[in-house]
This record gives C-alpha cells, sequence and structure tokens, in this order.
C-alpha cells in the first residue's frame, strides 16, 4: 500500500493505492500538482485505488474488478484499469470546478440503458457498482463516476476539456508503469471526451410512492439539480437557464425500492 499526497486548485488530497507501479504512474500524470501531506493529513487520504494486477487469487476464477474509491464509497468498478485511471482524473479535475464556466458540474451519477442516458443520484453510484454484473444483465451501462457536466447553453450532457495539466501521454504510457493489469477490456464513458447528448432522463428518489417508477414534477427536479451543482456561483442566470434546458427536455422521474433488484428494475423502468 502506497500513499501520495496533491493540490489542485487548492484542493489538498491523498491517493492511496494497492499497486506501487499504479501509485507511480500517477506521479508521471500528476508530477505538476505533488505534493507534502501535512501531518493531520497524513492517515486520511481522499482517494483509495484498488488494482487488480493479474496475480492469482485463492478462490477466484478470472480477472477482479479494480476499484475506486472517494473515502469509504466505491465510485467506479471495472475491469479495465485505463477506464478507472481516465475515471479517477476526471474526478480530480471537478475538484477545482468552482470557478468554472465551461460547464455546470452537478455531483450525479450517469448512466445509459436502451440508447438513453440519464443522471441519478450519486450516493447510488456505490449500490450500482456493487450491482454492476446484474445491473449489465439489465441493459444498464453505469462503469463509474460521480459528477456529471452539462453545457451552459445547451444544458446537453457534456465531457469538458480537463482544467488540470495531465500530459497528454498518460493513458498511453499506463500500460508501460502497470503491464499486469492491463487486459482486453474496454469501458467506456456515455458521454466521451469532447462528446455531447441530449440528457434523455434525471431520476431521482421519492418515498412513499406505491409504484418502482412515476413522473415527477420538473420543478423538484430542477431544485435538486440547483443543489447538487457544483458552481452556480460562478455561472450565475446561464446555470440555472442549462439545468432548465437539461430538465425541460427530459423525462423527470421517481424511483422507489425495497432490495438492491427492486432498484435495477426501477432504473429500467425509468429509462423506458
Amino acid at each position: 500500500m502506497v500513499c501520495d499526497w496533491y493540490e489542485v486548485q487548492g484542493h489538498r488530497f491523498g491517493i492511496r493505492s494497492t499497486s506501487d507501479a499504479f501509485a507511480s504512474w500517477l506521479r508521471y500524470a500528476l508530477g505538476a500538482h505533488r505534493t507534502r501531506p501535512m501531518p493531520e493529513e497524513e492517515d486520511r487520504p481522499r482517494y483509495s485505488v484498488v488494482v487488480d494486477d493479474g496475480a492469482p487469487a485463492a478462490g477466484r476464477v478470472g480477472r477482479g474488478y479494480n476499484i475506486l474509491y472517494v473515502g469509504t464509497m466505491d465510485i467506479a468498478r471495472t475491469l479495465d484499469l485505463r477506464f478507472l485511471a481516465r475515471c479517477l482524473l476526471r474526478e480530480i479535475d471537478a475538484l477545482g470546478s468552482a470557478g468554472r464556466k465551461d460547464a455546470v458540474f452537478i455531483r450525479t451519477g450517469v448512466l445509459e440503458a436502451a440508447g438513453r442516458v440519464a443522471i441519478f443520484p450519486s450516493f447510488l453510484v456505490p449500490m450500482l457498482c456493487a450491482a454492476r454484473r446484474r445491473a449489465e444483465k439489465r441493459g444498464i451501462n453505469a462503469p463509474g463516476g460521480s459528477v456529471a457536466a452539462l453545457d451552459p447553453g445547451s444544458g446537453e450532457l457534456i465531457a469538458p476539456i480537463p482544467s488540470i495539466g495531465v500530459p497528454v501521454d498518460a493513458i498511453e504510457l499506463l500500460e508501460r508503469h502497470v503491464p499486469g493489469a492491463i487486459n482486453g477490456a474496454r469501458d467506456r464513458f456515455p458521454i466521451e471526451d469532447g462528446g455531447r447528448r441530449r440528457l434523455d432522463a434525471v431520476i431521482g428518489l421519492k418515498d412513499g410512492q406505491t409504484t418502482l417508477a412515476e413522473d415527477k414534477p420538473r420543478s423538484e427536479t430542477a431544485l435538486e439539480l440547483a443543489i447538487a451543482a457544483m458552481n452556480l456561483n460562478a455561472l450565475g442566470g446561464s446555470g440555472f437557464r442549462a439545468i432548465g434546458e437539461a430538465v425541460r427536455n427530459a423525462r423527470s422521474v421517481a424511483v422507489n425500492w425495497s432490495s438492491r433488484d427492486e432498484m435495477l428494475e426501477a432504473l429500467a423502468l425509468a429509462m423506458r
């Protein structure tokens, strides 16, 4: 286990990893931001990365997941270490979003199903990570991440240009640093770099409803997104207009469940 510390736009954080090789790659990718921990910080890293390096494990058949934690919550679970690395860099890039005006950054997960894309409450991300195989059997793709970005003009989901200085060859060089963890698996974000998509649904929660999924007032949904937004102070009116556009063009739906299987069924219903 190894832990290094970094600072991005005033945000200090540690990244702990089970892999010395992955930690070495991070020192290359985030070298411009590396710092030293203060004494009170040393035992409290923000991110933890579990890397499956291909070594055989007792009682396990096949490869294990690479997992990204924020605190104690796993926000990405993937066989594709490249995807996990990209997810970590996106999360770090969003730390400095409070002053940015290139997108509305919202603390929320993103999922894709039946050719449609939706955002959902970020605290559900660990539950979907844990149920990933069952989710995929139901056609739900949510490999990880807890931040979404909306275009300030159109309200479309976008992948903004990163603001942190990461070498352009960082992901390409990951295989050189961690050769045993690279395999043929490939994950993708619902919104890839440089892409944009109209939001099809905004999924929220509602207690007391008798159905797994039902429509909810768009005004409630817009308020919830505004509360979850990370940089409305910087954007002002354009941020609120972007949220309004996103909600106006999407289905606003609330889900409820009493078990993990019901949660997956509710999400599948919300996307139909």
